[in-house]
């Protein structure tokens, strides 16, 4: 079985030629820090992920991707009813968010990310079909790295929309 899953980034900072060649090595790295992240955001349930990025629109002052997630569930009996394709997406988007806003923040816990993540599953039914696995901290702390390192050198949070 497989489902979809799809989202935008927007990538905002000042207009010019010169502002968005210097943004791109940065851009560059959060796409690759964030399909990482959802990788492992979709390992933690056991499910493989072919994951696909296009750029949708660009002006001189942003950059507006489109990404396409196709979960799939290989070789896995599911514990209970396959899950409702909202519920998914919503602990996904949870669960991407929490990343975003612990990225390059001081004294992250990684172990409570990952409770976090396992409460949000159970909230979500997701708990009562698939098993729920910890990320690993030896994946998880470089990519918190990856993805502040992108943010402060983009500018912040303000300069990155999720949605």
């Amino acid at each position: 079985m497989t489902q979809k899953i799809s989202y935008h980034i927007r990538f905002t900072f000042p207009a010019g030629e010169e502002q968005r060649e210097r943004m791109l090595p940065s851009i560059d790295l959060f796409l690759r820090a964030f399909e990482e992240a959802d990788r492992l955001i979709a390992g933690s349930l056991g499910l493989e992920l072919d994951y696909h990025r296009a750029l949708k629109e660009m002006s001189e002052s942003y950059f507006y991707y489109h990404i396409t997630l196709k979960l799939s569930w290989p070789n896995q009996i599911l514990l209970g009813a396959w899950p409702e394709p909202a519920s998914l997406r919503n602990w996904m988007n949870m669960a991407r968010n929490d990343l975003f806003g612990s990225a390059g923040t001081d004294g992250v816990v990684i172990d409570e990310i990952a409770e976090r993540w396992d409460k949000w599953a159970r909230i979500e039914g997701l708990a009562d079909a698939l098993l729920y696995t910890a990320p690993p901290s030896e994946k998880l702390e470089p990519l918190l790295d990856d993805l502040g390192t992108a943010l402060s050198t983009l500018g912040g949070g303000d300069a990155v929309t999720l949605d």
